[in-house]
Protein backbone atom coordinates (compact mmCIF):
# COMPACT_ATOMS: atom_id res chain seq x y z
CA UNK A 1 0.00 0.00 0.00
CA UNK A 2 0.98 3.63 -0.45
CA UNK A 3 2.95 5.65 2.13
CA UNK A 4 1.32 8.73 3.61
CA UNK A 5 2.58 12.25 4.15
CA UNK A 6 1.85 14.09 7.39
CA UNK A 7 1.14 17.60 6.12
CA UNK A 8 0.10 19.47 9.25
CA UNK A 9 -0.36 18.77 12.94
CA UNK A 10 -2.04 20.24 15.99
CA UNK A 11 -1.77 19.26 19.63
CA UNK A 12 -2.74 20.34 23.11
CA UNK A 13 -1.62 18.84 26.42
CA UNK A 14 -0.72 19.93 29.93
CA UNK A 15 2.78 20.89 28.70
CA UNK A 16 1.84 22.93 25.64
CA UNK A 17 -0.89 24.77 23.75
CA UNK A 18 0.41 23.75 20.30
CA UNK A 19 2.30 20.93 18.65
CA UNK A 20 5.58 22.86 18.72
CA UNK A 21 5.18 23.81 22.39
CA UNK A 22 4.37 20.22 23.35
CA UNK A 23 7.36 18.92 21.40
CA UNK A 24 9.74 21.44 22.96
CA UNK A 25 8.50 20.65 26.47
CA UNK A 26 8.82 16.90 26.04
CA UNK A 27 12.29 17.20 24.50
CA UNK A 28 13.36 19.41 27.41
CA UNK A 29 11.87 17.05 29.99
CA UNK A 30 9.34 19.61 31.24
CA UNK A 31 6.49 18.03 33.19
CA UNK A 32 3.20 19.59 34.22
CA UNK A 33 1.45 17.22 36.58
CA UNK A 34 -0.25 18.85 39.54
CA UNK A 35 -2.05 17.90 42.72
CA UNK A 36 -5.77 18.60 42.26
CA UNK A 37 -8.91 18.95 44.33
CA UNK A 38 -10.09 15.52 43.14
CA UNK A 39 -9.82 13.10 46.05
CA UNK A 40 -9.13 9.39 46.17
CA UNK A 41 -11.34 6.96 48.06
CA UNK A 42 -9.10 7.48 51.09
CA UNK A 43 -9.22 11.24 50.78
CA UNK A 44 -5.83 11.74 49.15
CA UNK A 45 -5.57 14.39 46.40
CA UNK A 46 -5.07 12.94 42.94
CA UNK A 47 -2.28 14.15 40.67
CA UNK A 48 -3.44 14.85 37.12
CA UNK A 49 -1.94 16.17 33.91
CA UNK A 50 -4.61 18.66 32.88
CA UNK A 51 -4.65 21.10 29.98
CA UNK A 52 -4.60 24.67 31.38
CA UNK A 53 -7.84 26.63 30.91
CA UNK A 54 -6.19 29.27 28.73
CA UNK A 55 -5.37 26.63 26.11
CA UNK A 56 -9.05 25.88 25.47
CA UNK A 57 -11.41 28.33 23.77
CA UNK A 58 -14.70 29.41 25.27
CA UNK A 59 -17.35 27.47 23.37
CA UNK A 60 -20.86 28.60 24.38
CA UNK A 61 -22.46 26.03 22.08
CA UNK A 62 -20.69 23.25 24.00
CA UNK A 63 -21.67 24.63 27.40
CA UNK A 64 -25.31 24.94 26.35
CA UNK A 65 -25.54 21.37 25.03
CA UNK A 66 -27.11 18.61 27.09
CA UNK A 67 -23.92 16.56 27.14
CA UNK A 68 -21.84 14.98 29.87
CA UNK A 69 -18.92 16.89 31.35
CA UNK A 70 -16.50 14.43 29.75
CA UNK A 71 -18.17 14.80 26.34
CA UNK A 72 -17.82 18.57 26.53
CA UNK A 73 -14.19 18.27 27.63
CA UNK A 74 -13.34 16.05 24.66
CA UNK A 75 -15.01 18.53 22.30
CA UNK A 76 -12.89 21.37 23.67
CA UNK A 77 -9.66 19.39 23.40
CA UNK A 78 -10.40 18.14 19.88
CA UNK A 79 -11.45 21.62 18.77
CA UNK A 80 -8.07 23.09 19.78
CA UNK A 81 -6.08 20.45 17.88
CA UNK A 82 -8.31 20.57 14.79
CA UNK A 83 -8.12 24.35 14.49
CA UNK A 84 -4.31 24.32 14.67
CA UNK A 85 -3.87 21.52 12.12
CA UNK A 86 -6.54 22.59 9.64
CA UNK A 87 -5.44 26.23 9.70
CA UNK A 88 -1.85 25.16 9.03
CA UNK A 89 -2.98 23.01 6.09
CA UNK A 90 -5.39 25.55 4.68
CA UNK A 91 -7.40 23.20 2.46
CA UNK A 92 -10.88 22.46 3.77
CA UNK A 93 -13.23 20.75 4.36
CA UNK A 94 -11.50 17.51 5.33
CA UNK A 95 -12.90 14.07 6.19
CA UNK A 96 -12.51 13.64 9.95
CA UNK A 97 -11.34 10.37 11.48
CA UNK A 98 -12.02 10.76 15.20
CA UNK A 99 -10.35 8.41 17.69
CA UNK A 100 -11.75 8.23 21.22
CA UNK A 101 -12.13 5.79 24.10
CA UNK A 102 -14.16 2.62 23.73
CA UNK A 103 -16.51 4.28 26.23
CA UNK A 104 -17.76 6.45 23.34
CA UNK A 105 -19.68 3.88 21.34
CA UNK A 106 -22.36 6.36 20.26
CA UNK A 107 -20.80 7.72 17.10
CA UNK A 108 -23.29 10.44 16.18
CA UNK A 109 -23.15 13.00 19.00
CA UNK A 110 -19.38 13.54 19.07
CA UNK A 111 -19.02 13.82 15.29
CA UNK A 112 -22.12 15.99 14.98
CA UNK A 113 -21.03 18.34 17.74
CA UNK A 114 -17.48 18.64 16.41
CA UNK A 115 -18.77 19.39 12.92
CA UNK A 116 -20.83 22.25 14.33
CA UNK A 117 -17.91 23.61 16.36
CA UNK A 118 -15.28 23.61 13.61
CA UNK A 119 -17.61 24.59 10.78
CA UNK A 120 -16.32 24.05 7.25
CA UNK A 121 -13.00 22.64 8.46
CA UNK A 122 -14.47 19.10 8.32
CA UNK A 123 -16.80 17.23 6.00
CA UNK A 124 -19.30 15.50 8.26
CA UNK A 125 -20.65 13.25 5.50
CA UNK A 126 -17.29 11.54 4.94
CA UNK A 127 -16.18 11.53 8.60
CA UNK A 128 -15.74 8.38 10.69
CA UNK A 129 -15.44 7.50 14.37
CA UNK A 130 -13.00 5.00 15.87
CA UNK A 131 -13.87 4.36 19.56
CA UNK A 132 -10.87 2.05 19.91
CA UNK A 133 -8.57 3.57 22.54
CA UNK A 134 -4.97 4.61 21.97
CA UNK A 135 -4.45 1.94 19.30
CA UNK A 136 -7.35 3.40 17.34
CA UNK A 137 -5.26 6.06 15.61
CA UNK A 138 -3.40 3.35 13.70
CA UNK A 139 -6.72 1.83 12.59
CA UNK A 140 -7.79 5.31 11.49
CA UNK A 141 -4.57 5.76 9.50
CA UNK A 142 -4.98 2.35 7.86
CA UNK A 143 -8.52 3.32 6.91
CA UNK A 144 -7.39 6.71 5.58
CA UNK A 145 -4.60 5.08 3.56
CA UNK A 146 -7.10 2.68 1.99
CA UNK A 147 -9.52 5.46 1.09
CA UNK A 148 -6.77 7.68 -0.32
CA UNK A 149 -5.33 4.80 -2.38
CA UNK A 150 -8.77 4.10 -3.86
CA UNK A 151 -9.25 7.75 -4.74
CA UNK A 152 -12.23 8.18 -2.41
CA UNK A 153 -10.60 11.08 -0.58
CA UNK A 154 -7.52 13.23 -1.18
CA UNK A 155 -6.69 13.89 2.47
CA UNK A 156 -7.88 13.01 5.95
CA UNK A 157 -7.85 14.77 9.30
CA UNK A 158 -7.00 12.12 11.89
CA UNK A 159 -7.75 13.24 15.45
CA UNK A 160 -7.33 11.55 18.83
CA UNK A 161 -8.95 13.15 21.87
CA UNK A 162 -9.66 11.98 25.40
CA UNK A 163 -9.79 13.13 29.00
CA UNK A 164 -9.50 11.12 32.19
CA UNK A 165 -10.93 14.06 34.14
CA UNK A 166 -14.10 12.09 34.76
CA UNK A 167 -15.07 11.17 38.32
CA UNK A 168 -16.73 7.86 37.47
CA UNK A 169 -13.86 6.79 35.27
CA UNK A 170 -11.29 7.81 37.88
CA UNK A 171 -13.19 5.92 40.56
CA UNK A 172 -13.31 2.78 38.42
CA UNK A 173 -9.59 3.02 37.71
CA UNK A 174 -8.85 3.52 41.38
CA UNK A 175 -11.06 0.59 42.35
CA UNK A 176 -9.04 -1.55 39.94
CA UNK A 177 -5.83 -0.38 41.65
CA UNK A 178 -4.49 1.33 38.54
CA UNK A 179 -3.86 4.90 39.76
CA UNK A 180 -0.68 6.10 41.46
CA UNK A 181 -2.29 7.03 44.77
CA UNK A 182 -2.70 5.64 48.28
CA UNK A 183 0.37 3.42 48.14
CA UNK A 184 -0.24 1.92 44.69
CA UNK A 185 3.08 1.56 42.85
CA UNK A 186 2.00 -0.30 39.69
CA UNK A 187 -0.19 2.47 38.33
CA UNK A 188 -0.31 5.68 36.31
CA UNK A 189 -1.12 9.38 36.52
CA UNK A 190 -4.25 10.34 34.55
CA UNK A 191 -4.04 13.04 31.91
CA UNK A 192 -5.83 14.38 28.87
CA UNK A 193 -5.10 15.89 25.50
CA UNK A 194 -5.74 15.86 21.78
CA UNK A 195 -3.74 15.75 18.58
CA UNK A 196 -4.67 16.16 14.93
CA UNK A 197 -2.77 15.11 11.81
CA UNK A 198 -3.57 15.99 8.19
CA UNK A 199 -2.45 13.10 5.96
CA UNK A 200 -2.32 12.73 2.17
CA UNK A 201 -0.64 10.45 -0.33
CA UNK A 202 3.13 10.79 -0.02
CA UNK A 203 4.69 13.80 -1.70
CA UNK A 204 7.21 16.61 -1.20
CA UNK A 205 6.85 19.35 1.38
CA UNK A 206 5.58 17.18 4.23
CA UNK A 207 6.53 17.13 7.91
CA UNK A 208 7.19 13.38 7.86
CA UNK A 209 6.28 10.22 5.96
CA UNK A 210 4.24 7.37 7.39
CA UNK A 211 6.21 4.62 5.64
CA UNK A 212 4.67 1.64 7.42
CA UNK A 213 1.55 0.83 9.41
CA UNK A 214 0.48 -2.21 11.37
CA UNK A 215 -2.27 -3.41 13.69
CA UNK A 216 -2.77 -6.60 15.65
CA UNK A 217 -4.76 -8.12 18.47
CA UNK A 218 -4.58 -11.14 20.73
CA UNK A 219 -6.61 -12.75 23.47
CA UNK A 220 -5.21 -10.65 26.31
CA UNK A 221 -7.57 -8.29 28.11
CA UNK A 222 -6.47 -6.17 31.02
CA UNK A 223 -9.67 -7.04 32.88
CA UNK A 224 -9.67 -10.69 31.77
CA UNK A 225 -7.86 -13.91 32.56
CA UNK A 226 -6.07 -14.56 29.27
CA UNK A 227 -2.26 -14.71 29.24
CA UNK A 228 -0.19 -11.71 28.22
CA UNK A 229 1.64 -12.90 25.09
CA UNK A 230 2.55 -9.65 23.34
CA UNK A 231 1.43 -11.21 20.05
CA UNK A 232 -0.88 -8.35 19.03
CA UNK A 233 1.71 -5.62 19.51
CA UNK A 234 4.41 -7.79 17.93
CA UNK A 235 2.28 -8.23 14.80
CA UNK A 236 1.64 -4.50 14.63
CA UNK A 237 5.30 -3.55 15.08
CA UNK A 238 6.68 -6.10 12.64
CA UNK A 239 4.10 -5.20 9.99
CA UNK A 240 5.02 -1.52 10.30
CA UNK A 241 8.74 -2.34 10.04
CA UNK A 242 8.53 -5.11 7.43
CA UNK A 243 10.05 -3.22 4.48
CA UNK A 244 12.28 -0.84 6.44
CA UNK A 245 15.68 -0.20 4.86
CA UNK A 246 17.21 1.62 7.84
CA UNK A 247 17.10 0.76 11.55
CA UNK A 248 14.75 2.53 13.95
CA UNK A 249 16.61 5.15 15.98
CA UNK A 250 13.78 6.50 18.10
CA UNK A 251 10.78 4.77 19.67
CA UNK A 252 7.74 6.73 20.85
CA UNK A 253 6.17 4.39 23.37
CA UNK A 254 2.68 4.21 24.85
CA UNK A 255 4.10 3.47 28.30
CA UNK A 256 2.40 5.01 31.31
CA UNK A 257 4.06 3.30 34.27
CA UNK A 258 1.87 0.20 34.44
CA UNK A 259 3.78 -3.06 34.21
CA UNK A 260 1.47 -4.76 31.70
CA UNK A 261 2.28 -2.34 28.87
CA UNK A 262 5.97 -2.60 29.70
CA UNK A 263 5.81 -6.37 29.43
CA UNK A 264 3.95 -6.12 26.10
CA UNK A 265 6.63 -3.81 24.71
CA UNK A 266 9.45 -5.94 26.09
CA UNK A 267 8.15 -8.98 24.22
CA UNK A 268 7.55 -7.07 20.99
CA UNK A 269 10.95 -5.34 21.16
CA UNK A 270 12.88 -8.58 21.67
CA UNK A 271 11.08 -10.24 18.78
CA UNK A 272 11.71 -7.22 16.53
CA UNK A 273 15.29 -6.38 17.54
CA UNK A 274 16.69 -6.85 14.03
CA UNK A 275 14.94 -3.63 12.96
CA UNK A 276 16.21 -1.60 15.93
CA UNK A 277 19.46 0.33 16.15
CA UNK A 278 21.38 -0.65 19.31
CA UNK A 279 21.37 2.98 20.45
CA UNK A 280 17.66 3.56 19.72
CA UNK A 281 16.11 5.94 22.25
CA UNK A 282 12.78 5.07 23.86
CA UNK A 283 10.62 8.09 24.70
CA UNK A 284 7.50 7.79 26.88
CA UNK A 285 5.92 11.26 27.21
CA UNK A 286 3.25 10.13 29.68
CA UNK A 287 5.82 10.90 32.37
CA UNK A 288 5.47 14.59 31.45
CA UNK A 289 1.72 15.01 30.86
CA UNK A 290 0.13 11.88 32.31
CA UNK A 291 -1.75 9.18 30.44
CA UNK A 292 -4.08 10.90 27.94
CA UNK A 293 -6.11 7.77 27.25
CA UNK A 294 -7.28 7.31 23.68
CA UNK A 295 -5.45 10.47 22.59
CA UNK A 296 -2.07 8.89 23.30
CA UNK A 297 -1.45 7.36 19.87
CA UNK A 298 -2.18 10.56 17.94
CA UNK A 299 -0.12 12.61 20.38
CA UNK A 300 2.87 10.28 20.03
CA UNK A 301 2.63 10.44 16.23
CA UNK A 302 2.52 14.23 16.34
CA UNK A 303 5.57 14.45 18.58
CA UNK A 304 7.48 12.03 16.37
CA UNK A 305 6.55 13.95 13.20
CA UNK A 306 7.64 17.28 14.68
CA UNK A 307 10.94 15.76 15.78
CA UNK A 308 11.66 14.48 12.28
CA UNK A 309 10.64 17.75 10.65
CA UNK A 310 12.86 19.81 12.93
CA UNK A 311 15.79 17.43 12.48
CA UNK A 312 15.90 16.54 16.17
CA UNK A 313 15.23 12.84 15.61
CA UNK A 314 18.27 11.03 14.27
CA UNK A 315 16.47 8.72 11.87
CA UNK A 316 13.39 6.54 11.38
CA UNK A 317 10.98 6.51 14.31
CA UNK A 318 8.67 3.78 15.55
CA UNK A 319 5.43 4.85 17.23
CA UNK A 320 3.24 2.29 18.96
CA UNK A 321 0.08 2.23 21.06
CA UNK A 322 -1.87 -0.31 23.10
CA UNK A 323 -5.53 -0.55 23.99
CA UNK A 324 -6.79 -2.30 27.10
CA UNK A 325 -8.98 -4.48 24.88
CA UNK A 326 -6.00 -6.37 23.47
CA UNK A 327 -5.35 -4.45 20.27
CA UNK A 328 -2.07 -2.80 19.34
CA UNK A 329 -0.97 -0.51 16.56
CA UNK A 330 2.31 0.82 15.20
CA UNK A 331 3.65 3.21 12.57
CA UNK A 332 7.08 3.76 11.07
CA UNK A 333 7.82 7.42 10.43
CA UNK A 334 10.65 8.59 8.23
CA UNK A 335 11.92 12.03 7.19
CA UNK A 336 9.91 13.48 4.32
Amino acid sequence: MIPLSIRAVGMVSSVGNSALECSASVRAGVARIATTAVLSRRGSPLRLGLVPPEALHELPVVDAALRTTRHRRILRLAHAAIVEASDAWGVTPLPLSLVTSDLDQQTGPLLDDLAVLVGDRVDRATSRHFPSGSAGVFLALLDARHRIARGEIAAALVVGADSLLDLRRLDALQQAGRLLVDGVMNGFIPGEGAAALVVTAAGPGALATVAGLGAGSDGFRLDGEGPLTGDGLTTAVQTALADATAPVREVWADLNGESWSGREWGLAARRSHRWMAPEAAVVHPAEYFGDPGAASGAMLLTLAAVGLYRGISRGPSLVWGLAETGSGGAARLEPA
